[in-house]
This record gives C-alpha cells, structure tokens and sequence, in this order.
C-alpha cells in the first residue's frame, strides 16, 4: 500500500493542482498527506535511525516547535494551516525511507513522475501560449518596450515560480535518472528531449532559479554519465551551447523582440553577452533588512509566512525565510541538513553512476532554494525530497546490487554500452 500511494502520488500529483482564488489553491498533498501520515508515524522510530530520516525528523521536530511557541507568545494562529502544509511537504519522503530501495523502485518512481510531470509541464506550456492566466496578478516581464508586460508561464497554479521550480526536478530527475535506470537503448536521446522541453518551459516561466538548476544539474552529471562514449561530448555541447546562448543571440538584438531580448539578460548569469541582468534584483538589500530582523528576533522567528505580511518584501531564499521565520534552532537544522546533504552525495559521485545523479539533485536543489523559498513550496518540493530520498536509500542500503532485467547498474561509473 505505501509504495501505491507514492506511485500514485507521483502520477497525478503533478498536475491535479487547482488555483480557487487568488489567495487559496488546493492540490492532490492536501488530499493524501493525512494517509501518508497516519502510514509514515508508527515508522518513525525506524526512519530516524537512518541519517536522512533522522534530520527530517530534527527538523520537523525543530520547525514545529517554533511555531507552536511562537503562536503562544506572538499569536500567530492565522498561519497554523499554512503551516501543516509546509509540513506535509516532507511526510511523503518520510514514508518513502520506512521501506527499502532498489534500482527497480527507483526507475519505477522516475517513469511515472515522468508522465505526471510532463502533463503538467505540457499544460503549463500550452496555457502560456493560449494567453490564460490563472490567477489575476500572475508574474509579468517588463520589458521597456512600450508594449506592456508579457506574462510568465506560471503553470496549472499561475506561479511561475512553482512552476520553475516542478520543471527544473522534473528535467533533472527524469532526464539524469533515465541514463542511469533507463532500459532503452536510445535513453540518451530521450534525455535531451526531455532537457530541451524542461529549458523551454523554464524559459516561459524566465525562472532565473530554475534555468540555472537544469543547467548545474545536467553539466555536472554529463560528463561523468556518459563518459567515455561518443555521445560525451554531444552532451557537454548541448550544456555550452546552451551557456553561450545569451552572447549568440545578442549578435543579433536587433533583429530580436524586446521581450526576448530581456529574458536573455535575464537568465544570462555568467554575463556571457556583457549585459546579463541576472544579479541586478532587489534580493540582496532584502536579504540585509532580514538578517537585522533575525537579530532581533532570533530565538523563535518572526512566525511562518510573516516576511511579506509584516515586512513587505519576499525571503526569497529558502535558508534564510527558515531562519528568520522559525528562529536560530530550526534554521541552523535546515541548513545542516543540506550541507550533510551535499556531502554525502559528493561522496557517493566518487563511486558510482547512481551517486553522480543523486550528487546533481542534491546539489542543484540546494542551490535552487538559495534565491526561491523551495522549502515552502507544497507543489513541487514533496517530489524533490521523494528523489532525493530515494537516490540516498539506494545508495546506503543497495549498493552494487545489478537489476536483473539489464537496467544500466549504479555500481558502475560508466555505461557498458553506447547509446544508440
């Protein structure tokens, strides 16, 4: 039952998401996350013997008791909610590490968040395409044309953060996971198929975060994927050439539409054109104005979701929200555990196929969450953590063991075949 209600999760949770009005969406988590609950406590003694199970547990704990003391002491009730949501968002990796792994589950998860995710994906494209916005103050690009705004693909919520966000876990884990797991001999075409419609998508959605998740996540795993066949460096171009994008089509501003022009500027950040405006955001004295609020506020935070409603301004950085959000003891939590994350995933990419791709999901999530509040994304941040569950289990408890239908084994660094 438990490994059915994640497939089933991973299938449809992708795009069973709705906007009911500006203020309030509903998506398949707030349906199940009470079974996955009620499935994933009496495991918790079981899960938090393991690293990763141990943390999420610490940090949950953490999280939970800032709130609650917070709500005594600064009557914050009108977030409790909101809150069990944010919790939610890790119950089903929870759940997901009460069971064991195998190469078989692991391209079995990726294969059906493959559909689900490029439905959703499809739908975002589509709707941007057909000029419907989902909700009335859908994100907008000013492009100093003189035509007015272009909307951002904001996907099946009208958030294009969000749907920055699902696209680029969508791109990464599928595209990577189906070179290592995949059984098909064109895998590798497949993949660049599925990056080209992730960048598009991302692109739309002119998801700064999102195009540079893709990018890292794809240019770290490549080389080390396909190594020493002939299709190593067809997949580095494709990286590079996509890296060099902005400066190709700068040659050519002016034969280009303003808007994408700037989009160029935009996600340009290695400023490969000479114009990027990629750093040119107000994050940075935003960021400034909140580590001061977190001096002052640092035992219990300021309460969940209060950044904008007292403040005015967006975290924009899911480590520091946490942290000025929930006080000193949950923020340090959350970063610890990235940061175990990040090594623990580094040292499984020195020894196999699989640990590359789960170095490349940790490591691109984590830097996604440095300028996007991925912590508190209820729609996209459960299939995040589900992956990233899964690559560690698989890496702790099933290393070397070879699928026994021929699926392309995490044991070894590189692949015993070339594609075709």
């Amino acid at each position: 039952m438990k490994v059915g209600l994640i497939s089933f999760f991973l299938l449809f949770a992708p795009f069973t998401a709705a906007r009911i009005s500006d203020g309030f969406s509903i998506g398949l988590l707030d349906i199940m996350s009470f079974a996955f609950l009620a499935l994933a406590l009496p495991r918790i003694s079981s899960v938090a013997k393991t690293g990763l199970g141990f943390l999420l547990t610490l940090l949950i704990c953490t999280l939970t008791f800032s709130f609650l003391a917070g709500s005594i002491v600064n009557e914050f009730s009108t977030r409790d909610l909101a809150f069990v949501r944010m919790i939610f968002i890790m119950l089903p990796a929870i759940l997901l590490i009460s069971q064991p792994m195998s190469e078989e589950k692991v391209w079995r998860m990726t294969f059906l968040f493959f559909w689900g995710g490029f439905i959703a994906v499809l739908l975002g494209i589509v709707l941007h395409h057909l000029g419907i916005q989902i909700r009335s103050n859908q994100q907008a690009l000013w492009a100093g044309d003189g035509s007015g705004p272009s909307l951002r693909a904001g996907g099946v919520l009208g958030n294009s953060s969000d749907f920055g966000h699902l696209t680029a876990v969508w791109g990464s884990v599928c595209g990577l996971g189906l070179l290592v797991f995949g059984r098909q001999r064109n895998r590798f075409l497949v993949t660049l198929l599925i990056f080209a419609v992730s960048f598009y998508a991302t692109w739309i959605a002119s998801s700064r975060a999102a195009t540079l998740h893709l990018l890292l996540a794809y240019g770290l795993a490549l080389p080390f994927l396909l190594g020493r066949t002939g299709w190593a460096m067809a997949g580095c171009a494709t990286v590079f050439t996509l890296l060099s994008l902005p400066f190709l089509l700068s040659e050519f501003s002016l034969l280009l539409p303003q808007s994408v022009t700037y989009n160029l500027q935009r996600l340009d950040f290695l400023n490969i054109s000479g114009n990027s405006t990629f750093l040119q955001t107000g994050r940075f004295v935003n960021w400034i104005h909140l580590m001061a609020v977190f001096q002052e506020n640092w035992f219990l935070g300021i309460g969940y979701k209060n950044i904008n409603s007292d403040y005015g301004v967006w975290g924009d950085n899911s480590y520091l929200t946490i942290l000025v959000e929930f006080g000193l003891l949950a923020g340090t939590v959350n970063i610890l555990l990235w940061i175990w994350l990040i090594a623990v995933s580094a040292a499984s990419a020195l020894k196999n196929r699989g640990g590359v791709v789960f170095f490349a999901v940790v490591l691109s999530e984590a830097v996604h969450g440095l300028t996007v509040d991925t912590g508190t994304i209820w729609y996209s941040m459960p299939f995040a953590w589900l992956f990233i569950t899964a690559h560690y289990l698989l890496q702790t408890e099933s290393r070397g063991i070879k699928n026994k239908r021929g699926v392309a084994t995490a044991g070894n660094l590189y692949p015993p075949t070339p594609y075709t």
